[in-house]
């Protein structure tokens, strides 16, 4: 048996088959055999393979979702030509359903989530209809010719995460946008979202002068839409949607009610000379209140580079500002009426504070959250990060560690497709000194969330520890600039100085070393970093005072603080520890300090070796 990577699926069965049967079999079975044939040769012009031929139904595979897309219009195109010769009871239509994502072979025969998902979601689609999951027309590499409907999130059966769901109508069939999206939002039940709150993004507002802007503006208003759709957390309402609702409809309480949505992303684009200005504000429509405004300028000539690094930035603000918002709504219910959703924001909230107290009552709320549904994914991916944070902070051993390790694969298996849970196996696996599989997680985080900043920031952890640090600088530099608002960036600002201090880049680590410590003042790294970098360049005076506020800040430091570190040599350990004790001499010379040095704290362990 073997594990492949990616492919696309595609389950087709014809619908109203028993009636067909039922009513002429000989006529039932010819048609069935038309079916066939049409699809052979449709699956043959488009690179797929028929793997599965049972009684009505049909399963293919394509490598790539544009192949499966087409094969699935073509197959109802041909469909509908040989439907108009016939009368209406013996017209034969197909429902098609199309995912992607992973599998498994085994003797020529397809298995897995993915093949359950395309056969779910052909059963979720109207007769002639092809239901596509969002993962496939992310995908797409050319745009959709046929109109597009969204189904919204579906709680499929037998698969253990929802879908979000598009459907193309059958040919001929153009429904009414809006009407389709009142149809499809008014009967989502209050929980189809599993308590967490969504978004939508509203069109961009373009000069009527400016014409030409329409393109840039749809553009970005789609690249937005893609990207917030990695967000797991935050389930984002389809475009279709959005823009139907919001042409009709002009008061945001009133999109936001209609899209069942608590969060309305709305922006502009003005032109002034060459410089294009793109304003954007985040609303809380249940309040009305804007919660976020920001403008970005870039010069028309180049508005089309630099325009994923563009998104993927405001992506990263949006989402830390969307978290704190839920945070604040999350703390401000009565504990009596909280549910799950509300439980985890509220330990998010209070792990973002970073402090002691804050961390025992966040992991109170989890134990309550995870009580009541043990395989919430959203609770169990907090869980891993607790416990990394935790044993970070406390510097714990081995087996501590390993068990960070198997809180995180509970939350890839509660949800695959989510990019933090890959990201919490990373960082136990970095403890770990697994860097090769650190990666693996690093990586597919990335896959699944482009925007991910702090995935970046491991894949430079891992680059930096080792021992490529020049490779390293570019992920960080690629974390910071997609999100420079995000809660950790202090950490990402110290690993960034301690790359720069290995490399001898005595000014650039002095530069981010003081700026992680002014957003965290008490962040030993960052002054170890400062302390490294004035020694080796020989200011031992400035070293001192350095020297001085790290002892102050962490009076436990000892050089069993670095040896946690996942480095890879003493000799690493040493570059950055007699550096240290250099400093600490200069400062009890000059009286800034005692002589004594505290003794490590006995929750400290020497390194953690490697496997």
């Amino acid at each position: 048996m073997t594990e492949s990577d990616h492919i696309s699926i595609v389950c087709a069965d014809i619908a109203d088959y028993s009636r067909l049967v039922a009513e002429d079999e000989a006529f039932g079975v010819e048609t069935v055999i038309a079916c066939r044939d049409i699809i052979t040769s449709l699956a043959d012009q488009n690179d797929g393979r028929v793997f599965n031929m049972a009684g009505d139904g049909f399963m293919l595979s394509f490598d790539a979702p544009d192949h499966a897309v087409k094969f699935a219009v073509d197959l109802q195109a041909e469909l509908a030509q040989r439907n108009e010769d016939l009368p209406s009871k013996r017209q034969a239509w197909m429902r098609i359903g199309i995912a992607y994502g992973r599998f498994i072979e085994n003797d020529g025969q397809l298995y897995g989530d993915t093949v359950n998902t395309a056969a779910r979601l052909q059963e979720a689609g109207s007769t002639g209809a092809i239901v596509l999951s969002d993962v496939v027309l992310e995908r797409l590499k050319s745009p959709l010719d046929q109109p597009l409907s969204a189904l919204g999130d579906l709680i499929l059966k037998n698969i253990n995460h929802t879908v979000r769901a598009f459907e193309i109508a059958p040919p001929g069939r153009h429904p009414n946008a809006l009407d389709l999206v009142r149809e499809t939002h008014a009967e989502r039940s209050d929980d189809a979202f599993r308590g967490r709150s969504a978004i939508a993004v509203l069109p961009f507002e373009v000069d009527a002068s400016e014409p030409e802007l329409l393109y840039l503006a749809e553009g970005l208003s789609d690249d937005l839409v893609t990207s917030l759709s990695h967000v797991r957390h935050f389930p984002v309402i389809s475009k279709a949607s959005s823009f139907a609702v919001a042409t009709e409809e002009t008061e945001p309480r009133r999109i936001a009610e209609l899209l069942r949505v608590r969060y309305l992303i709305s922006g502009s684009l003005r032109k002034r000379g060459q410089v294009l200005r793109q304003t954007l504000q985040l609303i809380d429509a249940s309040t009305n209140h804007v919660l976020w405004v920001e403008k970005y300028t870039f010069d028309k000539g180049d508005a089309l580079e630099g325009l994923e690094d563009q998104i993927a930035q405001i992506v990263g603000t949006l989402t830390t500002r969307l978290e704190g918002a839920e945070g604040t709504k999350a703390r401000s219910k009565r504990r009596s009426k909280a549910n799950v959703h509300d439980l985890v924001w509220r330990a998010r909230w209070h792990f973002n504070r970073l402090g002691a107290d804050d961390a025992i009552e966040g992991k109170r709320l989890l134990d309550e959250a995870l009580a009541i549904e043990p395989n919430n994914p959203e609770a169990l991916i907090q869980q891993a990060f607790w416990h990394h944070l935790d044993a970070w902070k406390a510097q714990k051993s081995r087996d501590i560690i390993s068990n960070n390790l198997r809180l995180a694969h509970l939350a890839i298996t509660a949800d695959e497709f989510d990019s933090r849970g890959h990201l919490a196996a990373a960082l136990a696996e970095i403890l770990l000194r697994n860097f090769d599989r650190a990666l693996v997680h690093c990586e597919r985080a990335i896959e699944l969330n482009p925007s991910y900043a702090h995935a970046y920031a491991e894949v430079g952890t891992c680059k930096l520890y080792t021992g490529k640090l020049e490779e390293a600088l570019t992920p960080f530099e690629t974390s910071l600039r997609f999100n420079p608002q995000d809660y950790y960036v202090f950490n990402i600002l110290a690993q960034v100085a301690q790359t720069h201090c290995q490399i001898g880049n005595w000014d650039e680590s002095l530069k981010y070393a003081r700026r992680s410590s002014s957003l965290k003042p008490n962040f030993w790294l960052a002054h170890l970093c400062e302390v490294t970098s004035l020694v080796r360049s020989g200011e031992l005076r400035a070293a001192a005072h350095a020297c001085a506020t790290l002892l102050k800040t962490s009076p436990s430091f000892s050089r069993q603080t670095v040896a946690w570190l996942p480095f890879k040599t003493d000799a690493e350990i040493d570059f950055f520890y007699t550096s240290f004790e250099a400093a600490r001499a200069e400062a009890i010379q000059a009286g800034l300090i005692g002589e004594a040095l505290p003794t490590a704290s006995a929750t400290n362990v020497t390194r953690i070796t490697t496997r």
